[in-house]
């Protein structure tokens, strides 16, 4: 197995940071806890959009804006001027349920889950939406995680981080429907799969809550190929980018540290970069 090194960005750490995305020549990403929407470009410049409420994911869309997942449902944000516009509510009481990571398929539907804040078993829902609406494509669901897809679309790779799986789905470009559910990779090394990303060789790489890595599986087997260590026990996700997609972006989380956890988790809530050897696609963006 390769062992790859990352360095660290110079940002602010974050409690937890998610959702990393390379769009229109920057990085972008979420501190969830914090409520903030984040953007990095290759010369330094920083900025960043307040959020009214938790945000689970932000996905970049065809016109220019980005849809957000928050806590009482899916919003658009018009980066020029900040407003914040809802198109989708979920239907549940306040402090059930919020939206945790989602994307968008090759087609341009985004598919979206939700993690429980109460239940203590699996209740939560994985969504289609489209201009159809907010659709259900299953339920029992932990807590929804990364997901990504095949080159040619017709593989669906998610995480449920409450399982401790990779999970592989038949998917149907056509009706944006997924099927055939299967395990990937039935177990990490170390720590839960988070959010995850593919590389145009069809390989797979995630975050590990707990993991104190970011980890690359074999799109068609599982194996474990290559490990990014990091120095903090919880990478949360990663992406690719940079001006040739050939640099691998890496969320990771200080929430609930203490004192003494910090001393020895010196990158906790960093961006850390790594040069993996291979580049990734560009991000599909939502068209409603």
């Amino acid at each position: 197995m390769r062992i790859i090194e990352a360095r660290p960005l110079h940002t602010t750490p974050d409690l937890l940071g998610e959702s990393p995305c390379w769009h229109d020549g920057a990085f972008w990403w979420v501190d969830i806890e914090a409520r903030l929407f984040q953007r990095l470009d290759p010369g330094g410049t920083y900025q960043r959009w307040n959020i009214p409420e938790r945000l689970g994911c932000a996905v970049p869309a065809a016109d220019g804006t980005w849809i957000l997942g928050l806590e009482s449902g899916l919003a658009r944000l018009h980066l020029h001027d900040g407003r914040i516009e809802f198109i989708s509510r979920l239907s549940h009481p306040p402090g059930q349920y919020r939206f945790n990571d989602g994307k968008a398929d090759p087609r341009g539907r985004l598919l979206i889950g939700t993690m429980s804040l109460a239940a203590p078993v699996p209740t939560a829902t994985f969504y289609r939406f489209d201009a159809s609406g907010l659709s259900p494509l299953f339920g029992e669901v932990g807590t929804s995680n990364g997901l990504d897809w095949s080159a040619d679309g017709s593989t669906l790779y998610y995480i449920d981080s409450k399982t401790g799986r990779i999970d592989a789905f038949d998917y149907d470009l056509a009706t944006g429907t997924p099927s055939r559910r299967r395990v990937l990779v039935a177990s990490a090394p170390q720590g839960r799969p988070d959010g995850l990303c593919i590389d145009t060789a069809g390989n797979i790489w995630a975050g590990h809550w707990g993991g104190w890595a970011v980890r690359c599986y074999s799109g068609s087997t599982g194996e474990c190929l290559a490990e990014i260590p990091v120095p903090c026990a919880n990478a949360t996700s990663c992406c690719f980018g940079g001006p040739q997609m050939d640099e691998l972006f890496i969320t990771t989380a200080s929430k609930g540290l203490t004192p003494e956890d910090h001393a020895t988790q010196p990158g906790a809530g960093k961006v850390f970069v790594a040069r993996p050897g291979v580049t990734g696609p560009a991000v599909h963006t939502v068209h409603l």
